[in-house]
């Protein structure tokens, strides 16, 4: 099988397949919207077949080989920041990508993270990843700072960027307020729906309702 990959820390790898969570932490409380957005979370065990996912929403450890998917839909067109840090405490932007800007974040299209035919792979000795997802209406120019600040060193283990990120995250969560919508889930027949073609990641999106901001952390127990 043919497989590119490139290692976020020492610990997470992405991998391209041919042919081809996690403890999630949501933060605010209902309004009305200003922006909507469709948002899954997927993962698949290391052993199953293409199509077996499960959506991830709660608490859940990963194993060595299990990997996992992001799926973002722009209802609107809505500014995106995507960041993984590694349990080494270093810190990367998956999106923008990183060929790109930190100031063009704005998606206006259904997207992927990696990409659609690419999953995040678990590899290497276990440990703690975390996820920082973070979603406006218009551009976010304080985590944009934070952001900036991150790269310039973003080789090593930062301790103060990795707190500056916390603390903006959680200082958007309280001042923004969110609403998030069960989705209707596909009629399912083992790992495809019932006469249709094969589950994908889309099927399982939630469809959130945000004022201006929607942050979102998610911690994948690497054991």
């Amino acid at each position: 099988m043919t497989r590119f990959s490139h290692t976020f820390g020492a610990r997470l790898t992405l991998a391209l397949f041919a042919g081809l969570g996690t403890a999630a932490a949501d933060f605010g409380h209902p309004a009305a919207a200003a922006f909507e957005f469709r948002l899954a979370l997927v993962a698949q065990k290391a052993k199953s077949t293409p199509e077996d996912m499960t959506p991830v929403d709660s608490d859940r450890s990963l194993q060595t080989g299990d990997r996992f998917r992001i799926f973002v839909d722009p209802i609107d067109e809505i500014a995106m920041y995507a960041l993984h840090e590694s349990p080494e405490g270093v810190v990367q932007r998956l999106y923008p990508p990183p060929n790109l800007p930190v100031t063009d974040p704005m998606i206006r299209q259904p997207s992927y993270l990696p990409n659609q035919e690419s999953w995040f792979i678990l590899t290497g000795a276990p440990g703690r990843e975390r996820f920082y997802l973070a979603f406006g209406r218009s551009r976010l120019l304080e985590l944009e700072k934070i952001i900036t600040s991150c790269e310039r060193d973003a080789s090593t283990a930062n301790v103060s960027c990795v707190q500056a990120l916390d603390e903006e995250i959680k200082r958007i969560a309280r001042e923004h307020r969110t609403m998030q919508k069960t989705p209707e889930r596909p009629a399912r027949v083992g790992a495809t729906k019932r006469g249709a073609e094969p589950a994908e990641a889309s099927d399982f999106a939630v469809t959130i309702s945000a004022d201006e901001v929607y942050v979102r952390v998610v911690t994948i127990h690497h054991k």
